[in-house]
C-alpha cells in the first residue's frame, strides 16, 4: 500500500503540467480556438530551466527561495492526498493543508514585496486578500467534511433519503467554490491575460526569469491537481476493498470525476467573465454560505435522529 501511495504521489508530481494545459487546452476548444498542445506547459518549463535566472537588484535570497518553497508545499500536500487517500480514516489534522496553503500564499506575498516593484507589490496584496476571502471556506469545509464522515450514519427512510444526499452536494459545491478562489480561476482571476489592471499572481511573477519561474509555473500546476485531487477525494472516498474488481472500478470512477472536474472548470471559464477586484467579496460569501448551510444541516438532523 505504501509502494502504491508513493507511485501515484509521483504520478500526480509528474503529471500536474498535463493537467493544467488539457484544462486551457479544453477551455480553447470550447472558446473555438486551436490553443496549445497540453504538452505545452512541459515544453515551457524546459526552455526555462535552461535559461539564465532574473533578480531584481533590490532583491534578497527570499525572492530566490519563494518559488520553491511554493513547489515543494504542493508537493507535500499532494503527498498528504496520496498517503491517505481518506483524511479522516487516516487520522490526518485537517488543518495542516490550510497551513501549508497559507505558508505558500505568504511566502509569494513577500517575495512580492522583496521586488522593490509596484506592481508586483500590488499583485502580492490582491493575492493574500483573495486567500483571505477563501481561508474561512476551506476551515468550515474541513469541519463540515469532519462532521459526515466520522458521525454515525442516519437511518434512510423513505422521507429522508432524499435529504442524506443534500450535504455532500453542498461540501462539493462549496469545495469548488474553494478551488475557484485558491487557484486563481475565474471570476477570480483570468490567467489568460496579462493585462497590469487584471493580473494578480501573474504581477507576482513578472520579474523571475529562469529556473525560478519554471518552478513557479509548475508549483500552479500542482496547486491546480492538489484542489482536483481533493475535490475527487472528497466526492468518491477511497475505500479498502479486497475485491479486485471493486478496487477497479471505483478507480475507474475516480478517474471519471477527475475528468469531468477538467471538463467542468473549462465550461466555466470559458463562460464566466473576470470579475472586478472590489466585486469578489460576494462570489467568495456563496462557497462559505454553503460550507456553513452543510454543518448546520448535518448537526440538525443528528439532533433530531433518534
Amino acid at each position: 500500500m505504501q509502494a502504491l501511495s508513493l507511485v501515484l504521489w509521483l504520478l500526480s508530481v509528474a503529471l500536474a503540467p498535463l493537467v493544467a494545459g488539457l484544462t486551457q487546452w479544453v477551455k480553447a476548444r470550447l472558446q473555438a480556438r486551436q490553443g496549445p498542445s497540453p504538452l505545452q506547459p512541459y515544453s515551457d518549463v524546459w526552455k526555462l530551466i535552461h535559461r539564465r535566472a532574473t533578480w531584481p537588484e533590490t532583491a534578497s535570497p527570499l525572492f530566490g527561495l519563494a518559488p520553491y518553497l511554493t513547489f515543494v508545499t504542493y508537493i507535500l500536500l499532494l503527498g498528504l492526498l496520496s498517503n491517505l487517500g481518506a483524511p479522516v480514516d487516516g487520522g490526518a489534522d485537517l488543518l495542516t493543508p490550510i497551513f501549508l496553503i497559507a505558508l505558500a500564499k505568504f511566502g509569494m506575498g513577500l517575495a512580492a514585496l522583496d521586488t522593490g516593484t509596484p506592481l508586483a507589490a500590488l499583485g502580492g496584496g490582491r493575492a493574500m486578500f483573495v486567500h483571505v476571502l477563501g481561508e474561512p471556506t476551506l476551515v468550515a469545509l474541513a469541519y463540515a467534511y469532519l462532521l459526515q464522515a466520522t458521525g454515525s450514519p442516519a437511518k434512510p427512510g423513505a422521507e429522508s433519503q432524499y435529504l442524506l444526499l443534500l450535504p455532500p452536494l453542498l461540501i462539493s459545491a462549496s469545495l469548488f467554490g474553494a478551488i475557484l478562489i485558491e487557484a486563481g480561476r475565474l471570476p477570480f482571476e483570468n490567467s489568460d491575460t496579462r493585462l497590469e489592471l487584471t493580473m494578480i499572481e501573474d504581477a507576482i511573477a513578472l520579474d523571475y526569469g529562469g529556473p525560478e519561474l519554471a518552478a513557479w509555473e509548475w508549483a500552479r500546476a500542482l496547486r491546480l491537481t492538489f484542489f482536483f485531487t481533493l475535490f475527487v477525494s472528497v466526492v468518491v472516498p477511497a475505500e479498502a476493498a479486497a475485491d479486485v474488481s471493486v478496487s477497479t472500478r471505483l478507480g475507474v470512477l475516480r478517474v471519471a470525476v477527475y475528468l469531468l472536474l477538467i471538463v467542468g472548470l473549462a465550461v466555466w471559464e470559458a463562460t464566466r467573465p473576470k470579475a472586478r477586484i472590489r466585486a469578489v467579496v460576494a462570489p467568495a460569501i456563496v462557497p462559505l454560505v454553503l460550507a456553513l448551510s452543510a454543518i448546520l444541516f448535518i448537526s440538525v438532523v443528528r439532533y433530531f435522529q433518534p
